[in-house]
């Protein structure tokens, strides 16, 4: 720093020190474009940070930062544009629905909507249409198999109960026998189970 005219060092730490830029007394006569100079050095020097300091009364009278960023934390933003507001761009688009308005989810009354009845009696309610109709009879193996009970009302299934057939690493492969007829058979981390 002493290379580059800076002689008097007003603090100084481990990782960093504050070095006066520029000295100005304020009255009405004060010449601005010495004191943008200095700020710019100042900026420039501080790595877009710096201070105004009150060399009386060593008051730091304002922290400056020239980007977009805290000048307490140090957190740096982008720097604005249109694309950040924009809910058609990726960049401003909403975490949540990713710009399209709106979200995918499952709506567990919608699914089940009367929590009095038993898996075998038709609790979850799209398994018990023509088309999911053998689903039905899958999620009954593999309830069994997982130890949940199937003639227990759905709102009387612990938590763990409820979920615990749908974490269960579970294939279902379909095989054609010779005579056409297929053969579902069910693999639980890679044995066969059914």
């Amino acid at each position: 720093m002493s290379s580059q005219g800076f002689t008097k060092i007003f603090s100084r730490s481990k990782t960093f020190a504050k070095v006066v830029a520029g000295r100005f007394a304020i009255t009405n006569k004060i010449d601005t474009g010495e004191i943008l100079e200095a700020l710019e050095l100042a900026s420039k020097l501080g790595k877009n940070y710096f201070e105004i300091v009150d060399l009386e009364t060593m008051d730091v009278l304002r922290t400056c930062v020239t980007i977009f960023a805290c000048p307490t934390c140090k957190i740096s933003y982008k720097r604005p544009r249109p694309a950040l507001f924009s809910f058609n761009s990726p960049i401003g688009a909403c975490e949540a629905c990713k710009g399209f308005g709106k979200t995918i989810g499952l709506d567990l009354s919608l699914i089940i909507p009367d929590e009095k009845m038993s898996l075998r009696e038709g609790a979850i309610k799209p398994f018990n249409s023509e088309a999911y109709k053998k689903h039905k009879s899958d999620l009954l193996k593999c309830s069994e198999i997982e130890n949940v009970p199937i003639d227990v009302p759905y709102q009387k299934l612990s938590a763990k109960q409820k979920n615990g057939f749908s974490r269960v690493q579970m294939e279902r492969v379909n095989l054609p026998n010779q005579t056409g007829e297929v053969f579902t058979l069910f693999y639980k981390n890679g044995k066969e189970i059914l």
